[in-house]
């Protein structure tokens, strides 16, 4: 009985280390593909590193306190070093972000907050005090369609493609509304401008 139990136990460890391992051997090749692609681009890794460091930090904490990704990741010592070496190499590292990137990023960070933050939070908050007039906006336009306020949420994203009438993101969105209010039609020609 007992030695069953043990041969299961210590089965069951083993292809659990093998399936970690292979975890963060995928992670290892995307962390590779992803600074190579950044290079591509021109882009600085700095940012990344940054965020590295951050959770190399985290490390330190007891593992009762610590996130299930340290188990199914590599560990952050190690990609930190890759990434340290790579920022070191990279004639890309002194790249500021575009002003295009930078104002995405910023509309990412209205739209996280938005969809993550209570609907009410962000009305109150008039779609975040930090954000831009348009990403505070595109903010309200989320969290009063999260609160099924579907009309005000569509005259926000209405109002938004006058403004920037090619924008994708706004496109979509708009058509997710249209669809919500029963209007498939619309929905579809939105999708597809």
């Amino acid at each position: 009985g007992d030695a069953a139990a043990g041969v299961l136990i210590g089965g069951s460890d083993r292809a659990n280390r093998v399936f970690l391992s292979s975890v963060r051997r995928n992670e290892s090749v995307a962390d590779e593909i992803g600074l190579a692609l950044m290079d591509k681009a021109a882009l600085s890794s700095v940012g990344l590193r940054n965020v590295m460091q951050r959770m190399a930090r985290q490390r330190a904490l007891p593992e009762s306190r610590q996130s299930i990704y340290y188990s199914t990741h590599p560990a952050s010592a190690e990609r930190l070093q890759a990434l340290q070496d790579h920022v070191n190499l990279s004639p890309h590292s002194a790249n500021a972000p575009s002003s295009d990137m930078t104002r995405l990023y910023a509309r990412m960070i209205s739209k996280m907050f938005a969809w993550t933050e209570n609907p009410q939070r962000v009305l109150n908050k008039n779609g975040g005090t930090n954000a831009r007039a348009d990403d505070r906006r595109y903010a309200l336009a989320i969290a009063s369609y999260r609160q099924g306020d579907l009309r005000s949420a569509l005259d926000h994203m209405e109002y938004l493609l006058s403004a920037y009438p090619d924008d994708p993101f706004f496109h979509e969105f708009h058509g997710d509304i249209l669809f919500a209010l029963a209007r498939p039609g619309d929905a579809a020609a939105a999708l597809e401008a």
